[in-house]
């Protein structure tokens, strides 16, 4: 059994996958996306399984900042099917035993995929933040409009809530978690506990998990609980269904959930379209810098060398060819 953490980016699920871990569930093995400065204390992602992830969603014409919309059946369609096999290597390696811990994002939107790749029995920890505060912190971050950032938010959410159907699911409030961690963890230590996940029940583990979150580093504590100025009609019964949903569950019933706001899969798609120009418009930047260095240094070698001949040559040359 497994703890598969879940969360729009920006939403605190790296904080909390790195709490899970420390009341003693395995990140499992190989290389963990390295930090960043918007994340100082680690993403604590998986970077093999980050990179199926990414080509799933290359593959249907999108990326995490503009993911594509995936009709319902989208597993089965053979640009998914392509990437079963590389899937299921990476997942071996990176969890070969139980119990194991995994955390990205972008799985809201796979779980699709990995259930038919893997054999998926997790325990989910939803962490679930105020829409508008996700918004600032994603523009802070990647320069996002609010707009956009809140239609990234709906669809990650209600593909989140559609997708974990039938597993244990603790929906937890990234408020409460910076608010007062030691109570968090302990929270999130019972719930395992409770579904069979092996996590330590010393307290000292609780104590040492909730040491790990850092309220200075919060990003874009707005203390937005109650507004709803920028969400859409549809934003706000989606954001007011799950907070109701705070908690333990047993057994996810995916809740009745509305229709999408309107305009969501244009804008994320033009979204999407503008992220990898910008991406791609940086590689360029890179490799144009890195053509001038080597440009620079060549001349600067040049340079030196010239400097030394016109220095040591006349120590050397015959007599006839320095005197002409």
């Amino acid at each position: 059994m497994g703890v598969l953490v879940l969360g729009m980016h920006r939403s605190g699920t790296s904080v909390a996958a790195r709490v899970v871990n420390l009341l003693g569930v395995p990140f499992g093995r190989g290389r963990l996306v390295p930090t960043t400065d918007a994340n100082p204390l680690g993403h604590w992602e998986s970077w093999a399984l980050q990179d199926i992830n990414n080509d799933l969603l290359h593959a249907f014409g999108g990326n995490w900042a503009g993911p594509p919309a995936l009709v319902e059946g989208w597993e089965s369609d053979p640009r998914a099917g392509q990437f079963i096999g590389a899937a299921t290597e990476a997942w071996a390696r990176a969890h070969a035993s139980e119990p194991w811990l995994w955390k990205d994002p972008r799985t809201c939107l796979t779980l699709p995929f990995w259930r038919r790749a893997v054999d998926l029995a997790p325990v989910v920890i939803f962490v679930y933040r105020h829409p508008l505060e996700v918004a600032s912190s994603l523009a802070a971050r990647n320069g996002f409009s609010v707009t956009a950032s809140l239609a990234l938010w709906e669809r990650y959410t209600r593909d989140a809530l559609t997708g974990m159907a039938g597993w244990p699911v603790l929906v937890a409030s990234h408020d409460e978690l910076m608010a007062d961690p030691l109570e968090w963890a302990k929270h999130v230590r019972e719930f395992l506990a409770d579904e069979g996940v092996p996590v330590s029940l010393d307290s000292w583990r609780a104590e040492q998990a909730a040491r790990s979150v850092v309220p200075d580093l919060r990003h874009a504590a707005l203390g937005l609980a109650e507004e709803s100025d920028g969400l859409s009609v549809n934003q706000i019964k989606l954001a007011e269904t799950v907070q109701q949903l705070v908690g333990g569950h047993d057994r996810w019933e995916p809740p009745a959930l509305g229709p999408a706001s309107p305009w969501v899969d244009v804008l994320i798609a033009e979204q999407g379209y503008w992220y990898d120009r910008e991406v791609q418009l940086l590689r360029e930047l890179a490799l144009a810098r890195n053509k001038l260095g080597y440009v620079i240094n060549r001349t600067r070698v040049k340079v030196l060398t010239y400097r030394v001949y016109d220095r040591v040559a006349p120590n050397w040359l015959p007599r006839k060819a320095r005197h002409g």
